[in-house]
């Protein structure tokens, strides 16, 4: 995609991310406490953006309750 002069405009990336102790964790919303407002917030800053892709990853690490883990949502996009 180009923009009016033909040049052309690389994605940008917001990247997301949450996470600590699982032992925290009390039920599947209380996970992840902010991000998803996080995220929407960003969605609605302009809903004119174009949004090219949305990635999401986990990964948890340590033993006992020294277990935790962490949530990244990566968002390609336009402005």
């Amino acid at each position: 995609m180009n923009n009016f002069t033909g040049q052309p405009r690389p994605l940008k990336v917001k990247i997301f991310k949450s996470g600590g102790p699982v032992y925290h964790y009390t039920n599947a919303n209380a996970r992840q406490p902010g991000l998803e407002a996080r995220v929407n917030d960003f969605l609605a800053e302009d809903p004119e953006r174009a949004i090219f892709h949305i990635k999401q990853s986990s990964a948890a690490v340590g033993e006992g309750e020294n277990f935790e883990s962490e949530t990244t949502i990566s968002i390609w996009y336009k402005d």
